[in-house]
């Protein structure tokens, strides 16, 4: 229990204390003006009666007052969730962006590893034919030689 309901719950019994001490003092008939008119009545249960009614007011304004902000804050939390939901689908969405974007990368990496594998073969196989005529036509000649020689 919070300090102050607890500070006003004693505030309230000792305020009923003291009215039940007091009862005799309280129901005292006595003579009122009420500007034109004089009446009969008993002070201190009027004063009592109007306390309660003033404590009433603030009570409801308060309850009033807590049911406001609870509205408030459960649209707060409505709106906090949505832009949240938001934020996660947007978030969701540039992570799709981002996968095919790299989908299309690595696909773009791997079409040219496989041109630059089919250039590379195709070089070395052209570079294999010329050494193989090189190698013939050096033969070729070694040959010559050693017939011309033998």
């Amino acid at each position: 229990m919070k300090i102050r309901t607890l500070a006003l719950l004693i505030a309230l019994f000792l305020l009923g204390l003291f009215c039940a001490l007091n009862w005799q003092a309280l129901s005292a008939p006595s003579t009122l003006s009420l500007g034109l008119v004089q009446v009969q009545a008993p002070l201190g249960l009027i004063l009592l009666g109007a306390t309660v009614v003033i404590s009433g007011l603030f009570l409801f304004y308060i309850v009033a007052q807590q049911a406001h902000l609870l509205m408030e804050s459960r649209r707060f939390t409505k709106e906090l969730q949505a832009q949240r939901q938001l934020a996660d689908q947007a978030e969701a969405s540039r992570f799709t962006e981002l996968q095919a974007r790299l989908d299309a990368l690595v696909t773009r990496l791997e079409q040219e590893h496989q041109g630059a594998e089919q250039r590379l073969l195709a070089r070395s196989d052209e570079v294999v034919r010329e050494l193989s005529a090189h190698l013939a036509e050096m033969e070729d000649k070694l040959d010559r030689a050693l017939a011309r020689l033998g």
